[in-house]
């Protein structure tokens, strides 16, 4: 008998699915699931269909497409708008960066970081999560007050179709309380 492991996710495929190794954060598996590798449980509900902005991509990055969650909650009809909140804290910044993978050089060019500052960060401190930490405290060091919350955050990579659902998930946490 084969082996197998079962997962909940939350957007129907296509995606990329990838075990990543914490300390390196280097891939050790990686597979991308398509329509037909999995069992759909989910209850069918009618969806809008939104003019989303389409990276250009060639056939081996299809699966990354369409990762957009829901940031409004519908479950009882009503529509419930995120509220803005307060500056982001470094520990809070900690938290979203420890979530980031690789492609936190991508986020740092959404949040309009130039590469010779992440050079620079990455010459000085050899720690990756660190480095990531730097990234979004500079982020937050550019920003108004009141201007470096998360949903500042959250609509500044919104659009970014490499973004861990994790990240998203922390950030829309985040703007909930």
């Amino acid at each position: 008998m084969k082996g197998y492991f079962e997962a909940f996710f939350e957007q129907p495929p296509p995606f990329k699915l990838s075990l990543i190794e914490t300390d390196s954060e280097e891939t050790v598996w990686s597979a991308t699931i398509r329509e037909g590798d999995c069992v759909d449980n989910t209850e069918k509900k009618p969806r809008k269909r939104t003019n989303s902005r389409q990276r250009s991509t060639s056939p081996s990055e299809d699966e990354t497409a369409c990762k957009r969650p829901r940031w409004q909650d519908e479950s009882d009809g009503v529509k419930t708008v995120m509220s803005q909140g307060q500056d982001m804290s470094d520990k809070q910044l900690l938290q979203v960066a420890k979530l980031l993978g690789s492609e936190w050089k991508q986020v740092a060019i959404y949040l309009d970081l130039d590469s010779s500052y992440l050079d620079s960060i990455r010459e000085a401190e050899k720690d990756v999560t660190i480095q990531k930490l730097k990234m979004l405290v500079e982020w937050k060091r550019r920003r108004q007050a009141g201007q470096a919350t998360a949903y500042h955050l959250w609509k500044s990579v919104e659009d970014l179709d490499d973004l861990p659902n994790e990240v998203r998930q922390k950030l829309q946490d985040m703007m909930n309380k």
